[in-house]
């Protein structure tokens, strides 16, 4: 038979508790007083006890038989109660998952060594700086969103984390978050699932997920990314990325061939922006826009042929000409457009290259072609690129010796 009160006297409790904190409240802005001047409220025993009983569990009247219980305890749901502090979270050694959502938490400093805690769930709270998590060698999913911070850090000991949830976190205007490159350093090896919406990420943010070699799934969307040039290096350093969310970014307004340029960054993208990737669009864009590289090699050596031969008269300062000896007829090679034909060498290595990164070398080629960033200059036959065909087309395109062909 327990000793503790019974559920309604437990609901009479919170009720009052709130009337109080109310009153205290209320009490503290009419003279001036801050809300941290209120007494805050930490995690108790009995508090603990109230909520494992809320959740079914039963508990002898002896306080060592209640300690053995305690200690069998894998869950443990602490949410909504206007928790300040953490605190007693040691009574539950075998501690996997723990609910503190929804609560008045400033700082999870307090939460102990819990060896067999792996999901933490802390969203909806009033953090403004992670500290006191590096104990939790076993965590594997952190929830922080909906809270104050502006620069994340103290991960360095989530060496097992795999998802890290960031979401809207209440900032100032004109403050976005930053990302400590030591605590994604310390989680690169182990982390599948970024999600930080509505931060108000920048660009060099991006240069912090250089080291996300685990990285699945990847969430930035409304935030302040505004080109591709640090997005091109966090996309070649995650190479089992699958998916990318980036819609609200002013990047998405940028270029009408967004999409194309980011799938050509990626070969192991299979979801953009909630859009699927097929195979064949990526075939298509690949093909399509190789085709375009060489046509653009050749403009650029026929150019080079008709100018060579007006460069090579070059008047002396005696006023006569004298012509050049490497301009004799018959003697001029074209020179290779810089970045052209070693981009297509590299293209078609990537093509042959092992299963699954045949797609590396020619999106690393014809990437610079989309964004108009890199490489060599644009000539005007690719003013205008194809977009990624529909599903339903795919197969009336074909590929032949002489390029492209509708069937």
């Amino acid at each position: 038979m327990s000793d503790l009160q019974p559920l309604s006297s437990v609901q009479e409790e919170e009720d009052r508790f709130e009337r109080v904190s109310d009153a205290q409240s209320h009490a503290a802005s009419s003279s001036g007083q801050t809300a941290h001047s209120i007494p805050a409220r930490s995690i108790t025993k009995e508090m603990i006890l109230r909520a494992l009983e809320k959740q079914g569990v039963r508990f002898p009247h002896s306080q060592a038989d209640q300690a053995k219980v305690l200690a069998k305890q894998t869950h443990l749901h602490l949410n909504n109660l206007r928790i300040h502090n953490i605190s007693n979270l040691q009574l539950l050694p075998q501690l996997e998952v723990c609910y503190l959502y929804d609560n008045c938490i400033q700082s999870p400093e307090g939460i102990g060594r819990l060896d067999y805690l792996t999901h933490l769930y802390l969203q909806n709270n009033e953090i403004s700086e992670v500290r006191g998590l590096g104990s939790l060698v076993n965590l594997q999913k952190l929830y922080l969103q909906g809270n104050f911070i502006a620069h994340v850090s103290g991960l360095d000991g989530l060496v097992n984390l795999e998802e890290l949830h960031l979401s809207n976190q209440h900032l100032p205007p004109g403050v976005g978050m930053t990302l400590d490159a030591r605590s994604m350093q310390a989680v690169g090896s182990t982390l599948r699932v970024l999600s930080a919406v509505g931060c108000g990420i920048m660009d060099p943010v991006l240069d912090s997920l250089l080291c996300m070699q685990q990285l699945r799934k990847l969430e930035l969307a409304q935030n302040q990314i505004q080109g591709f040039d640090h997005m091109e290096g966090m996309l070649r350093s995650a190479p089992r990325l699958m998916i990318l969310d980036l819609r609200g970014n002013p990047v998405c307004n940028s270029s009408h061939k967004y999409r194309d340029t980011v799938v050509l960054m990626s070969d192991s993208l299979v979801s953009l922006d909630d859009v699927n990737i097929t195979p064949q669009q990526r075939e298509f864009l690949l093909r399509f826009h190789l085709q375009k590289m060489k046509q653009q090699m050749r403009a650029e050596q026929r150019q080079q042929q008709v100018e060579q031969p007006q460069q090579s008269q070059v008047p002396s300062s005696t006023g006569l000409g004298h012509s050049l000896p490497h301009a004799q007829p018959g003697r001029f090679t074209p020179p290779q457009p810089h970045g052209t034909a070693s981009s297509l060498g590299q293209a078609r290595a990537g093509a042959a290259g092992p299963p699954g990164r045949g797609y590396a070398g020619m999106a690393a080629a014809a990437a610079p072609v989309l964004s108009g960033s890199r490489g060599a200059s644009r000539s005007p036959s690719m003013s205008k690129a194809a977009s990624i065909p529909s599903k339903g087309h795919v197969g009336d395109l074909s590929l032949g010796m002489e390029g492209l062909q509708l069937r």
